[in-house]
């Protein structure tokens, strides 16, 4: 039956994006900082590697993050991402 079968939604992230464990654990945690500021840079980093992966196409990185593309801009220039764009 269907509910035997497992598809590519039933995979973690980092399987479906083609990554490593490794690339998707966020850095070791030096315990200065507040929660906030360790979840804004995890998301940044997150965003950008997605973003590399799908050669920077912004539509399909939305698709993989699971995001709306009008969340995705939002947080794109909300956090100041568009300086590591490749210049081209």
């Amino acid at each position: 039956s269907d509910a035997d079968v497992l598809g590519a939604d039933d995979l973690p992230s980092v399987v479906r994006l083609g990554g490593t464990a490794q690339q998707n654990t966020p850095p070791p945690m030096s315990g200065v900082g507040d929660l906030r500021e360790h979840l804004r840079d995890y998301e940044a980093e997150l965003i950008v590697s997605t973003l590399s992966a799908c050669g920077w196409n912004q539509t399909e990185a939305a698709r993989r993050l699971n995001l709306p593309i009008r969340t995705l801009t939002h947080k794109i220039a909300t956090l100041g991402l568009k300086a590591r764009f490749p210049k081209g």
